[in-house]
């Protein structure tokens, strides 16, 4: 999967876009920007499997354009 540099715009959508989802009462925008810090902006491809179900991820994500899918072989 493809690691993008995140841009200052790309830092303030981000923030716009997580505070959409939290209650602002909780979260300080200063908050929300230490977040950021530590979150990388990746960007896989159609079809890349991004994590497995069933197994303990090593990433939080959070798809902002598109969408995902949980598909699972069945026995």
């Amino acid at each position: 999967m493809e690691s993008l540099p995140i841009t200052p715009k790309d830092r303030e959508n981000l923030a716009q876009f997580l505070g959409n989802l939290v209650d602002t009462s909780i979260l300080l925008r200063r908050e929300v920007h230490d977040f950021l810090d530590y979150c990388d902006l990746m960007a896989p491809k159609k079809g890349e499997i991004i994590a497995d179900i069933g197994q303990v991820g090593e990433a939080l994500f959070f798809v902002l354009e598109g969408h995902g899918c949980l598909m699972a072989q069945m026995p």
